[in-house]
């Protein structure tokens, strides 16, 4: 089996002791959690936890294992139960912490990239998370979920007597009775040696299996080869972070040319509506001018050229077109200035022909 976060102890006896010692859905997933639990023939078990927390989705799946079990379970904090370590906690009939234990719970993190309707939707998950972990963190203290979800949002550690006034914890644990828990614990220690920093088989296992799970988990994300060596590996890695910073690179600079391409087409944009503005405004000033409009129809002038620039020409055409002398025109002329015909405007000659009762 491959090296992980868990160790499950005892599991063909009458009681199993689990491990969860490590971060939470790193190395290897829920999944394989879940066929290892699988073995496990003891009706009872003990869930022991030291842990900086992890993948959510990995822990929210462990908890619900653990409770649809139909075995009796015990979550014992031997150390540290932070973040969705402290949830998986909740999954125990009983949960007992260590004396100078931590205990945390806050709010759901996680990242995304994409546009603000990308973002929106993962800040909306992410709120949703937060109300599931409250709701349970309720049931376990018999506190209300807002209760739960505030606590969340203070983002500070609990002591083991704070995580039991607060109704996490059933039983705080001294050093002894924890050690009790822990059998498997004491199997590895071996008296030290004198003029010596006393070292342990298991703390000898532990530098031994995480330098294979690094490789491991470098080679299942296509980092490393399989065949390398511990100098390739460090080779292998380097190039691949400095392939990462070079395609950031490249992908940071593309998106200062989309912006910066952004930015001219709205400028040429903007460019070209006040060159086209101007134009409309000198088209309406040449028509008052020339008086094929009065300064009353300058707004009428000025939505037909928007709206129809040539039933605009066609109907500035039609007002100039020049009118035939009629009888009655110097009578009229006299009263008007003497103006001819061509000289006068729309309403000028309006009048005239009303003069002439036409």
């Amino acid at each position: 089996m491959k090296k992980s976060w868990y160790k499950i102890k005892n599991a063909k006896s009458d009681k199993a002791d689990v491990y969860i010692y490590g971060e939470i859905g790193w190395e290897v997933t829920a999944n394989s959690f879940a066929k290892d639990f699988a073995e496990i023939t003891a009706s009872s078990v003990d869930i022991h936890i030291n842990s900086q927390g992890g993948f959510v989705n990995d822990g929210v799946a462990i908890y619900t294992l653990l409770r649809g079990s139909g075995k009796t379970i015990n979550t014992i904090i031997d150390g540290n139960a932070l973040s969705i370590a402290a949830y998986i906690a909740m999954a125990g009939s009983t949960v007992s912490m260590a004396q100078d234990g931590f205990f945390l719970v806050h709010k759901a993190s996680g990242g995304t990239y994409g546009n603000s309707d990308e973002l929106q939707e993962t800040i909306e998950f992410l709120e949703m998370v937060d109300t599931n972990l409250a709701n349970r963190f309720a049931e376990k203290t018999g506190k209300t979920a807002e209760e739960m979800y505030n606590l969340m949002k203070e983002d500070r550690f609990l002591t083991a007597d704070e995580a039991k006034e607060l109704g996490f914890v059933d039983t705080i644990l001294d050093a002894l009775e924890v050690a009790a828990y822990s059998p498997a614990v004491n199997k590895f220690r071996k008296p030290a040696v004198a003029n010596s920093t006393p070292v342990t088989e298991i703390e000898k296992e532990k530098t031994k299996e995480n330098k294979m799970d690094i490789k491991d988990l470098l080679v299942s994300r296509g980092v490393v080869k399989n065949s390398a060596s511990d100098a390739d590996v460090i080779t292998q890695l380097t190039e691949f972070i400095q392939n990462a910073v070079t395609n950031e690179a490249k992908a940071v600079k593309a998106d200062e040319l989309m912006k910066e391409a952004d930015e001219e087409i709205k400028n040429l944009k903007a460019e070209r509506d006040e060159a086209e503005e101007a134009l409309l405004t000198q088209k309406v000033s040449n028509a008052v001018e020339t008086k094929v409009i009065n300064e009353d129809q300058k707004e009428f002038y000025t939505r037909l050229l928007k709206a129809d620039p040539e039933a605009a020409e066609a109907f500035a055409n039609k007002r100039t077109e020049p009118v035939a002398p009629t009888k009655g025109t110097d009578a009229v002329n006299n009263s008007k200035g003497g103006k001819q015909p061509s000289e006068m405007s729309y309403q000028e000659r309006l009048d005239n022909k009303r003069a002439q009762g036409k």
